[in-house]
């Protein structure tokens, strides 16, 4: 049971057919019974708002890597101009000693 519902969960995070999920949900009435169309309307309610917070969280996620990885290249440019500056003086260095 709890398989299923972990399953459930990632296809309502990855946005692949969680429209069937979302039409079971609002049927269900409870174990061993059938199902009533819209049973419980109030569960819309729930897989909206998973999937708002899953989607949140996934751009947040998303943009803090960007930025990450944009930080950490402007360190390295930054590193690697450093030593061409120190090299470009050294090199200049040296020609006005001779």
């Amino acid at each position: 049971m709890f398989l299923q519902a972990l399953i459930s969960l990632f296809v309502l995070a990855s946005k692949d057919g969680w429209v069937n999920i979302m039409d079971h949900g609002l049927d269900a009435v409870a174990v061993d019974q059938q199902p009533i169309t819209n049973n419980n309307p109030w569960m819309l309610l729930y897989f909206i708002s998973f999937l708002l917070i899953v989607n949140f969280f996934m751009l947040n996620m998303f943009i803090g890597i960007v930025v990450e990885n944009f930080y950490k290249c402007q360190l390295d440019q930054e590193v690697e101009e450093a030593k061409r500056r120190e090299e470009e003086t050294e090199t200049h260095g040296d020609k006005e000693t001779e």
